[in-house]
């Protein structure tokens, strides 16, 4: 009949979802017996933390626990402990803990100590020196000398005296170039060891100290003509000028002072050794080349016209006629 197809289309959708449904059931089961699988472990795991812990375990310890005091060593005993296992922590809480107040003693002592330097009252000494300084001091805060007050570079021109230089080529030997390095030291020891003697805050004084250093700066000038018109060049002059003033200290300073020269020289990378090298030859090469073709006179007034010392300018000759410019 015109109706059969549609009931046996109509079975046929029954017995499809059946089969569906079937499958959506054992696919079910499966899920459910994998996931039973895979708790088993955290069941375990559970099971295990739950059980009591041995004797001498102590109570369970948290993640991070450094012990009372930040002491790994001080973790408590476990209620199941031995005496001898409590008496040693008992033993180590005391000494801990005496340690910690000695400490504290300590710490507070120190704070006493601290605020009682602050609250002291200073004597009267020490107000005047202070009240001197903040007189002394310029506008931004720096201290300034009183006016017409000799600097570093004028006291040394002043208290070291002027040598005949010795004889120096550059490239510098080895052992000039040691020497070269440590004049500086030692003159500056000499000049540091002589300052005391003299009081800057005199007027006197500081005219003392200027007019020793023109002197000086006039007697430099003359030894530096000298050995301009020998052959050398102003730098080799200041330099052999410098090692015969070292030459004449006492040996103490001078053995010291070649010492650290030597430690500086093993410390300086080579690079910027080589670099300072260069650049002293350039130099004189400079002044060999303007120097060489001048006769005498003409050396005189190249010499004159370059030399520029710190401070005063040294007085030129009284038979010269003009300025050199």
């Amino acid at each position: 009949s015109a109706s059969q197809p549609f009931h046996t289309a109509a079975a046929a959708g029954v017995s499809m979802d059946r089969k569906v449904l079937r499958a959506l059931v054992l696919g079910l089961c499966v899920l459910s017996l994998s996931s039973l699988s895979s708790s088993a472990p955290i069941n375990e795991k559970i099971q295990d933390d739950k059980k009591p812990q041995a004797a001498g375990d102590g109570p369970p310890t948290p993640k991070g626990y450094q012990g009372p005091g930040g002491r790994p060593d001080l973790k408590p005993p476990g209620p199941n402990a031995s005496p001898e296992e409590k008496k040693a922590y008992g033993e180590k809480m005391r000494d801990f803990r005496k340690k910690e107040a000695e400490e504290r003693r300590a710490k507070a002592q120190a704070d006493q100590a601290r605020r009682a330097s602050q609250n002291k009252v200073p004597n009267p000494e020490e107000i005047r020196k202070r009240e001197e300084a903040k007189r002394r001091r310029a506008p931004d805060g720096r201290p300034q000398r009183p006016s017409g007050s000799p600097g570093a570079g004028q006291l040394f021109s002043a208290l070291t005296k002027p040598l005949k230089p010795v004889k120096v080529k550059i490239p510098l030997s080895e052992e000039d170039e040691t020497v070269f390095m440590a004049a500086r030291e030692g003159l500056m020891k000499a000049v540091e060891a002589k300052a005391p003697e003299y009081d800057m805050q005199k007027p006197e004084t500081r005219e003392k100290i200027k007019k020793m250093t023109e002197e000086n700066q006039a007697k430099v000038l003359q030894l530096m003509l000298e050995a301009v018109k020998e052959g050398s060049t102003m730098q080799e002059a200041r330099i052999g000028m410098m090692i015969a003033q070292f030459q004449a200290l006492p040996s103490s300073i001078k053995d010291e002072a070649i010492k650290g020269a030597k430690i500086r020289q093993e410390k300086m990378p080579a690079g910027h050794r080589n670099r300072q090298a260069e650049r002293m030859k350039d130099l004189n090469h400079q002044e060999r080349t303007a120097l060489d073709p001048l006769d005498k006179d003409q050396k005189e007034e190249w010499v004159r016209n370059r030399y520029k010392p710190a401070g005063p300018k040294a007085p030129l000759k009284t038979d010269e006629k003009a300025e050199i410019k």
